[in-house]
């Protein structure tokens, strides 16, 4: 991230925060996504949210195919949009858009959009401080608090109850006694986890051999077309059965060793600055997508954010949309 930042400066690929106006008819695209959220929540007989009753639920099963990846991606990106232009406009109708589009991910259960949305929002708000005031220092820390507590609860309604963590990791008398709330035991698994599994891959020495079609297949090409493609690929260590993400570099790892975390390094290093030199400046889609490449970047600490189509194909909105601003061509 530091070379990236300090590449992306000297480059002059990051433009500074201006406020926009509204420049197509928001009102329509809103209504098109709450329509097609609909439907799907009446394709899967119900919310998932109020659905789980403490039995596991993957969300990967949730939506309409084809359609369901299209859809959600837009409106992922289309958050991160509507609160770049409530920044600018204070429109209380925009507000209200965006609550309920940011409320999405909640109901279908789908933590990690929820926390990559609000990484995305929260970096656009960085971007629009001007200078620092107190307010702000106390505001960030409570926000960030804010989120981890409701991934935490996510957690336990998804698993069937924090025992099941305090069981499985039994945290010292210290932390119990601190009254924490377990709740927050979960993001700090999930924080430390794939730091854990990269060392304990690396600790098992499994990249005794060099495999360069897994290395291509698992850390450079998009999931939704690797999985339509047979191959049996390796997997890392884990430091516990259900912490299955190792970061951006542990399969590079065990499919090439420390020439393929050189690989990777200089892959999504490339990506990112080829994203930023591609995006159009100075359009109403500039400063979102600068924000979801930096989330992007963020989040390749827990897993690989390039193959994960889930995240990565919303850089290709900020794209298409600057492009057809640019042009004037209006939705």
């Amino acid at each position: 991230m530091v070379v990236l930042g300090y590449v992306s400066g000297y480059l002059k690929l990051i433009p500074h925060y201006r406020s926009i106006s509204v420049t197509h008819n928001s009102h329509r695209v809103f209504y098109f996504l709450i329509a097609i959220g609909l439907v799907e929540l009446i394709n899967n007989g119900g919310i998932p949210l109020l659905m789980l009753g403490g039995r596991n639920y993957d969300y990967m099963q949730f939506g309409i195919k084809t359609i369901h990846p299209i859809y959600f991606t837009f409106l992922s990106f289309y958050t991160v949009y509507l609160f770049y232009l409530y920044l600018s406009t204070k429109n209380k109708s925009i507000l209200y858009q965006l609550f309920l589009l940011a409320l999405y991910p909640i109901l279908i259960m789908n933590r990690g959009a929820f926390l990559i949305n609000g990484t995305a929002m929260l970096l656009v708000y960085l971007i629009s401080i001007r200078t620092i005031k107190i307010n702000n220092i106390i505001l960030l820390p409570l926000i960030l608090s804010i989120f981890m507590f409701l991934f935490g609860m996510a957690g336990d309604l998804r698993s069937g109850g924090t025992n099941v963590l305090v069981s499985y990791f039994e945290p010292s008398d210290t932390f119990i006694k601190s009254h924490i709330p377990y709740e927050f035991l979960w993001p700090y698994i999930y924080i430390t986890s794939p730091l854990g599994n990269l060392q304990e891959t690396i600790n098992n020495g499994i990249a005794s051999n060099v495999y360069y079609d897994l290395l291509i297949l698992q850390s450079f090409v998009p999931d939704f077309i690797s999985k339509h493609i047979e191959f049996q690929g390796n997997s890392l260590s884990r430091i516990a059965p259900f912490l299955s993400v190792g970061g951006v570099y542990s399969l590079a790892y065990v499919n090439m060793g420390w020439f393929g975390i050189l690989t990777m390094f200089l892959f999504v290093t490339v990506f990112v600055l080829l994203f930023l030199v591609f995006l159009p400046r100075n359009t109403p889609y500039t400063i979102p997508g600068i924000a979801i490449v930096s989330t992007l970047v963020i989040y390749n600490i827990f897993d690989n954010m390039i193959v994960f189509s889930g995240l990565s194909v919303q850089l290709l909105y900020p794209l298409i949309m600057g492009f057809l601003y640019k042009h004037k061509i209006r939705l």
